[in-house]
């Protein structure tokens, strides 16, 4: 398992033949929270499930070893949240075998850059649902801080970009 930490990670697009795989990551709620398990109806089938979480969250992307491209070793997303859902959110998920290695931490900088470069954001937040030394280390090593606008020591964000307002400028002349 010490080869998984030195191989890294790929991010790949969640699609519909990953369902089964990525609701059975979804069975650790300790890990990952309860947002996409929430969401989640007795009744529904996987392939529904997925369908539902590719159009709730901004990006879903399965979590594999580059060692072994085709296995599905965890899950991450850059989703809207907040009270008025304008915030942007990231969070994350690996199977408990592959926890501790570093893997984590090599999706998430994945996943901050696709959302600095890719998708233009400028401040994101993650919701913590586990709080221990190794969980504030990893914040630490991406560079995010408590974040002082919210009450509870759970949310920490991280400024991606300065923001800079466009200016508009009359085209038409």
């Amino acid at each position: 398992m010490e080869n998984e930490k030195k191989a890294g990670v790929v991010l790949r697009k969640l699609c519909l033949s990953d369902a089964r795989e990525v609701c059975h990551l979804l069975d650790y709620p300790e890990q990952y929270g309860t947002y996409c398990k929430d969401l989640y109806a007795n009744d529904e089938s996987p392939e529904d499930f997925t369908r539902r979480l590719l159009w709730l969250s901004k990006c879903m992307y399965t979590i594999r070893l580059k060692s072994a491209p085709t296995v599905i070793v965890g899950a991450c997303e850059i989703y809207k949240g907040g009270q008025n859902r304008k915030e942007i959110y990231v969070g994350g998920t690996l199977l408990p075998e592959y926890r501790d290695k570093g893997l984590m931490l090599d999706a998430f900088n994945q996943m901050l850059e696709m959302a600095r470069y890719y998708y233009g954001i400028y401040e994101v937040k993650i919701l913590l649902n586990t709080i221990n030394d190794h969980v504030i280390s990893v914040m630490e090593k991406l560079g995010f801080a408590k974040d002082k606008k919210n009450s509870g020591n759970t949310i920490y964000s991280k400024i991606l970009q300065q923001y800079i307002p466009r200016r508009t400028t009359n085209l038409l002349y």
